[in-house]
């Protein structure tokens, strides 16, 4: 019998797998065998009622362990309806890990309503962050979430500057939504708190982006006071006509083109990156790229995520190789230069731009159904 239970256990395990989520047990007995494999340290329990092979856990990203987190909460309580750093995942946006800890809840009114967790059922265990909802929820891939616009809004009206730019350029990147309607987002929602510090990272966002990594070396040159470079510059090939290089951050200065590039894992361990090569034919790669960029004057500079996250060692980098120092924006610097920002946008919107939906009821047929209405942009 307990042989039978075990291979039960297993088959339900690989089909959690397979579907992108922790395994929920069924009945007691189930949740009684998981719990004594946990003891055994064949399975880990990410958070109360769920549960995963340690092996494979263990194999996953962050990103990748929070979104099944939130798809086994899902099954667990389907009314539920994610926030924040939950719901930019499910929209597919790059989040710091720093954020992805805990999964966020969002709560609706007393009483429970249809745009989260009630009062009465509010999630009171470690693991598990809440957030007020004010937007009606949508689902996205099995996973009833705020909408893009309210998550961004949310996202970089709490968070710090760099882990804010991160998400926000991706949702370019991604051409989920338009520079253009996010600052007008921001600006339609100029009541709220933390709205000028989101309009100032959507001011800010670049889809060129191509990685977190490169929006927070981005981010973290600007607090610094270094001239905002241009992103994925193109340089031509001085021996090759018509091929091209491209450079992840570049100056234009006096002294001819500075170029700064994110040195990551990504390039030498993904096989898609690779391009069919190994290790040694990537390196190859980059030393003969590095050199055709120095024969036509370019100065490259070479950093890690690690340096980036050392600001003095990245300051004395950027200065050593020529980078203008031209100070901070005032918008980053003071939080009433980003509101005065945010002021001047929002009187220059048009009346009807509001993104607040407006909600009714109506009678179809013999039912009677509430219905929202809202902005097509802003769903």
């Amino acid at each position: 019998m307990a042989s039978k239970a075990r291979r039960r256990l297993v088959a339900q395990l690989e089909d959690a797998g397979r579907r992108g989520m922790c395994y929920v047990p069924a009945d007691r007995m189930d949740v009684r065998l998981a719990e004594r494999c946990v003891r055994e340290g064949i399975l880990v329990r990410p958070l109360k009622g769920m549960f995963a092979t340690r092996e494979e856990w263990e194999s996953l990203d962050p990103a990748s362990r929070h979104l099944r987190k939130m798809r086994a909460l899902q099954a667990m309580h389907p009314s539920w309806s994610f926030g924040r750093q939950s719901a930019a995942l499910a929209w597919g946006l790059a989040v710091s890990y720093r954020e992805l800890d805990e999964v966020c809840v969002t709560l609706g009114g007393a009483g429970g309503t249809r745009e989260g967790v009630g009062a009465g059922t509010r999630p009171r265990q470690s693991g598990i962050c809440t957030t007020r909802a004010k937007r009606l929820p949508v689902h996205k891939d099995g996973l009833l979430v705020v909408p893009v616009f309210a998550t961004l809004f949310d996202c970089a009206s709490h968070w710090s500057f760099a882990e804010a730019l991160v998400t926000a350029d991706s949702a370019l990147r991604l051409s989920l939504v338009t520079k253009d309607a996010l600052l007008d987002y921001a600006a339609s929602r100029a009541a709220e708190k933390g709205a000028a510090r989101a309009y100032v990272a959507f001011l800010y966002a670049d889809g060129r982006a191509e990685s977190g990594g490169e929006s927070l070396a981005r981010a973290t040159m600007l607090e610094l006071g270094f001239a905002e470079p241009d992103l994925q510059t193109r340089v031509a090939d001085p021996l090759e006509s018509g091929r091209f290089f491209r450079l992840d951050f570049s100056w234009q200065t006096e002294g001819g083109l500075i170029g700064g590039e994110l040195d990551g894992r990504q390039k030498y361990e993904n096989p898609a990156m690779l391009g069919g090569g190994d290790i040694i034919d990537a390196l190859t790669r980059e030393r003969r790229r590095e050199s055709r960029l120095s024969a036509m004057g370019v100065r490259v500079i070479r950093f890690s995520y690690a340096e980036i996250c050392d600001r003095r060692l990245f300051t004395r980098l950027l200065e050593t190789f020529g980078v203008s120092r031209v100070g901070a924006p005032a918008e980053l610097k003071s939080a009433r230069a980003a509101r005065r920002l945010l002021n001047e946008h929002s009187l220059q919107l048009p009346n009807d731009t509001s993104p607040i939906p407006l909600r009714g009821r109506m009678r179809i047929g013999g039912f009677f159904v509430n219905y929202v209405a809202c902005r097509a942009e802003y769903r």
